[in-house]
């Protein structure tokens, strides 16, 4: 696969949910994540290219938000070693400031070290 991914992504020290807004009904578990996107794992797969509009729970308020409410496009899906499970990346599409600088917050107060 070709990187095109500009910043890496930072896996997380707790684990979050991703929720598709629009039929309420969780996509899988974020896996790691960045201020441009993130990939998600889960039990079935996602479609793509498709545009979702996402929530995920925060584990506390950062930057008083309690939760993320993002665009995003899927722009791959592929089964995972696991193959009752799949990864998806999903690139972010115009963040707002306030979200890019949650997710910065996230990923300095749970970030795993590299």
């Amino acid at each position: 696969m070709n990187e095109k991914r500009k910043l890496q992504r930072r896996q997380l020290s707790v684990q979050l949910d991703v929720i598709d807004r629009a039929t309420r009904q969780p996509l899988g578990q974020l896996v790691d994540i960045t201020s441009e996107g993130m990939m998600v794992a889960g039990k079935a797969p996602v479609e793509t290219p498709f545009f979702y509009q996402l929530i995920i729970p925060l584990p506390e308020k950062i930057l008083g938000k309690e939760r993320l409410e993002i665009d995003a496009e899927s722009v791959w899906c592929r089964s995972d070693l696991n193959p009752q499970q799949f990864t998806a990346g999903f690139q972010f599409l115009n963040p707002r400031e306030e979200n890019i600088h949650a997710i910065v917050g996230l990923v300095v107060k749970f970030g795993v070290p590299e």
